[in-house]
């Protein structure tokens, strides 16, 4: 989904917000998880002013955290939900991001092609990077939807936040696993 402001003023100053969350945990409460990280995502970055859009990003992603994780501390219905959450804001020539989880950023340039822009934390994503395991044994894996970060999972979370100036021509794409596990890169 994504979630903008109506004040066009806010859109000139804060940019534009697009966000995936993808829940995990019993019955609705992945839902209601990713849920309420999308809509506290959005409602603490448009509501906080003095910092940067890359910082108010972050902290915006930080109390979404810290709220979903109390939560479910609360609400035995909720207990060990969490979400994957991608999210970007494109504000003038950049795009800042913040990832958690194994939901995707990805850009298409003309001279570059599709490049993935975050990083899976997963545990088969991890063996990849350590050479521990191919690519092509990654996609078949057994525990590949096995995350290592969420959101709500913990009272904190690490986020991994990235910038990126934008070109003429490029298009971005965010999305969970259920685009990226049942597709390759080339045919997105």
């Amino acid at each position: 989904p994504m979630c903008a402001p109506e004040s066009h003023e806010l859109v000139q100053t804060r940019g534009r917000l697009f966000a995936v969350a993808d829940g995990m945990g019993g019955a609705s409460a992945g839902e209601h998880a990713s849920r309420m990280a999308l809509q506290m995502l959005a409602q603490n970055y448009y509501s906080a002013f003095g910092v940067s859009a890359p910082l108010a990003l972050r902290d915006a992603l930080d109390q979404a955290n810290g709220r979903i994780f109390e939560e479910a501390a609360l609400n035995p219905l909720f207990s060990g939900m969490g979400t994957t959450v991608s999210a970007m804001i494109i504000l003038g020539h950049w795009a800042y991001i913040a990832q958690v989880g194994d939901s995707r950023v990805y850009l298409h340039r003309d001279s570059l092609g599709i490049q993935q822009l975050t990083r899976d934390h997963s545990l088969v994503a991890e063996q990849v990077r350590n050479g521990i395991i191919s690519e092509e044994e990654a996609r078949n894996h057994s525990l590949r939807n096995l995350i290592t970060r969420a959101v709500g999972i913990k009272d904190r979370v690490k986020i991994d936040l990235f910038s990126i100036r934008l070109l003429q021509g490029d298009t971005l794409l965010i999305c969970s696993d259920g685009l990226s596990n049942m597709v390759e890169d080339r045919q997105i």
